[in-house]
């Protein structure tokens, strides 16, 4: 019985030490990358963690806030999704203190402005925590 109860107590102090070493991502981050004449596309991520769990809203320019389907943390990297199976952005990022360097793959959504198909990764981008 001892051994059972030690053994529980281990698995419990291992998870929350792994919910104590996830990256703390909560708050509000806004990216910026250089952009063709006086277009400058930028991102903001309204982010809330709950353990290794990520929610929130990604605003794309000037778009509408669109909620995170699927968000993850595992330790300083950061997965999220947005969208459905047809239309999914899929950001990735490195987080590292108040920065997190990002990484965009656009898997068949369609840009609201300009041409082109707007599938695949985007050149990484630095976002920078604001709140």
């Amino acid at each position: 019985m001892r051994f059972k109860i030690s053994i529980m107590t281990v698995l419990t102090l291992g998870l929350a030490m792994a919910t104590v070493m996830a990256a703390d991502v909560t708050g509000t981050w806004v990216a910026e990358s250089e952009g063709q004449g006086p277009f400058t596309p930028s991102l903001e991520l309204n982010l809330k963690a709950d353990g290794n769990n990520l929610t929130g809203t990604v605003a794309f320019t000037t778009g509408e806030p669109v909620p995170i389907s699927e968000g993850k943390i595992d330790g300083d990297n950061i997965s999220i999704l947005v969208g459905d199976t047809e239309r999914k952005i899929n950001i990735k990022g490195k987080v590292n203190g108040d920065e997190m360097e990002l990484t965009i793959n656009f898997g068949g959504a369609k840009p609201k402005r300009g041409g082109g198909s707007g599938e695949g990764e985007r050149p990484p981008m630095v976002a920078k925590r604001v709140k």
